[in-house]
């Protein structure tokens, strides 16, 4: 039996490790976790089942059962319910998955607050409707199951926040590249008609992410040139 304690823990199968869990009070939980990072943009991609980019339609609180398949008869599979914050997301674009644009689905995050009880995680990720996000995510076979980031840091990317990187051309702005894109509807098209877009680098949402992509990753990743 697999038991998810968290979706980060899911996400690494074992790296994350639980550094504590304080009552602050008898209705505030609070979790503080430590994984391990990802060394360059093309191990983090080689271990996402999808990377997309989304729109945040909207999130709800429930509580989540994170065990897993094949369960232990002399297991209590009630013990593993936890509050998680369960976000809807719109796909934009497919990079890597076999998710279809267009389409519905939902990442789940542990935390929340639910019939007075708030679980805070420390490394939870503050989505707004609207927004418009690069995510790699884990997705497991398991029906009803959201799918979980792979990181809390270095997973998610702000799309309309662009900047040029050390090897762009100097006349192509950043302002320059949100505009194609925008025109264009896809950062693929946008690359497509402007293969300069390719150095144009997307701010990570975290500012403690250690990592830097860029558009052409996310077309090296979408040719299958990353494993």
């Amino acid at each position: 039996m697999k038991i998810l304690q968290h979706q980060t823990e899911i996400l690494l199968t074992g790296l994350f490790l639980l550094l504590c869990i304080v009552a602050c009070d008898q209705n505030d939980v609070m979790y503080a976790t430590e994984y391990v990072s990802y060394d360059s943009i093309d191990e983090l991609a080689s271990s996402a089942t999808d990377v997309l980019r989304v729109e945040i339609l909207g999130s709800r609180v429930e509580l989540v059962n994170t065990m897993l398949p094949p369960f232990d008869p002399d297991e209590d599979i009630s013990a593993g319910y936890e509050i998680h914050t369960i976000h809807e997301i719109r796909i934009l674009e497919v990079f890597k998955g076999d998710a279809e644009v267009g389409g519905i689905m939902e990442v789940m995050q542990l935390g929340g607050t639910l019939d007075g009880t708030r679980l805070v995680n420390m490394d939870f990720i503050e989505f707004v409707y609207g927004d418009d996000l690069i995510v790699f995510l884990r997705t497991y076979d398991v029906v009803g199951l959201p799918s979980v980031l792979l990181t809390p840091d270095e997973s998610v990317y702000r799309t309309m926040q662009l900047f040029p990187s050390p090897t762009l051309r100097a006349d192509i702005t950043s302002d320059d590249a949100i505009a194609a894109i925008s025109e264009a509807g896809t950062l693929m098209l946008a690359f497509q008609e402007n293969f300069m877009l390719g150095d144009v680098i997307i701010e990570a949402f975290s500012p403690y992410n250690h990592l830097v992509l860029t558009i052409g990753d996310l077309v090296r990743i979408s040719r299958k040139l990353i494993s």
